[in-house]
Formats: C-alpha cells, structure tokens, sequence
C-alpha cells in the first residue's frame, strides 16, 4: 500500500465534526425543506453566510472539515432541485493553491517564522474564502 493510498478517497467522505457550525436559521436545511425550489439569490444568501460562518473556526482542520460539509450541502441541494444554479467553489480553489504555495515559501524562506503549519493553511484559506465572499458579493449587488 502506498502512501497516498486512500488518500483522496478519504475527501469523498462527508465530515460531519463541524458540519454543525453551517447550521442556523439561514441555512441549506432552511432551502432543503422548503416546498418550492429556491431562488439563485437566495442560494447565494445561504452561501455567504456559510462561508462567513467558516470564517470563525480557528483551526485548518475544522476548516478544511467545514469546506466540505459545505460542498455536501451544495451537492445535496443539487440533488433536490435538479437543473438549480448553485454556486461552486472552483474559484475558491484555484485561488487557494497558490496561496498556500507563497505562504509555504515564506515560511521556508524565514527559518526564524514561528507560524506553525496550521497557521499557514488557516491563513491561506481564510484569504481564499475572503475573496470568494467578496466575488459572490458582487454578484448579487
């Protein structure tokens, strides 16, 4: 068995360790139990507030963990509703990757940095979902 071995299988799970801090009164449950399929707006609403809430998690592992209850919230509206527009997070990701190549190379480039690993990834993603706040928020006005 290699080292990467499952790895990515692994991404295919849906966590559910902090799926419960996308949970509110603004949320995908609010869409999944409505009766008529939800507006691209209103989607959209749900989204950034989930995205806000990530924001808040101080650890890259729950993050990471949220980001993809986020995805299986998306994928479950998917479903419901057939044909939605719902938002992706293709930019989120390609903009999160060279962040985190710039933030590794600093830190590697300053022996002195006390930034942990953690605190790398962090702020890597919370500058990626930060711009992907901001994108979503331009498109809706």
């Amino acid at each position: 068995m290699s080292m990467f071995e499952g790895t990515y299988n692994n991404f295919l799970k849906r966590p559910h360790k902090r799926a419960d801090i996308l949970k509110s009164e603004n949320s995908f449950e609010s869409l999944y139990r409505s009766s008529e399929v939800p507006e691209e707006e209103d989607i959209i609403k749900v989204f950034l507030d989930s995205l806000k809430r990530l924001l808040t998690l101080s650890s890259a592992v729950e993050l990471i963990e949220g980001i993809h209850a986020l995805e299986a919230n998306i994928s479950k509206l998917e479903d419901k509703y057939p044909g939605i527009e719902a938002p992706k997070l293709n930019d989120f990701y390609q903009e999160l990757s060279p962040l985190i190549l710039q933030k590794y190379w600093e830190k590697r480039k300053n022996p002195l940095s006390d930034e942990s690993t953690n605190q790398l990834f962090l702020e890597s993603i919370h500058i990626a979902i930060e711009e992907e706040i901001y994108l979503w928020q331009e498109k809706i006005g």
